[in-house]
């Protein structure tokens, strides 16, 4: 695992919930989008984790539905990783 949050101020580097190493290019992001299942994992509405593949001009991740995200998840826990407003997930 490379230290991509190295140069992020506010990144934190670990997972407040499970204590997980973050690095930025593990990552998940979470789907903003409507008519999209669920996150298979959590479950219960919660809205679907990802890896993201496709990202807009600023660099934050496009889900499956073709919206714009802006939050970021745990790639082990999947649980909310809060990413300071200046600070860029790519």
């Amino acid at each position: 695992m490379t230290d991509h949050h190295a140069n992020e101020p506010g990144i934190p580097t670990r997972c407040p919930h499970c204590s997980a190493a973050i690095d930025l290019a593990d990552l998940l992001a979470i789907a903003e989008g409507t008519g999209l299942p669920e996150d298979p994992v959590l479950g219960g509405g919660e809205p679907l984790r990802f890896r993201p593949a496709r990202f807009d001009v600023a660099g934050r991740p496009i889900d499956p539905s073709g919206a714009v995200c802006g939050r970021l998840a745990c790639h082990r826990c999947r649980g909310e990783i809060a990413i300071p407003a200046k600070a860029s997930p790519r």
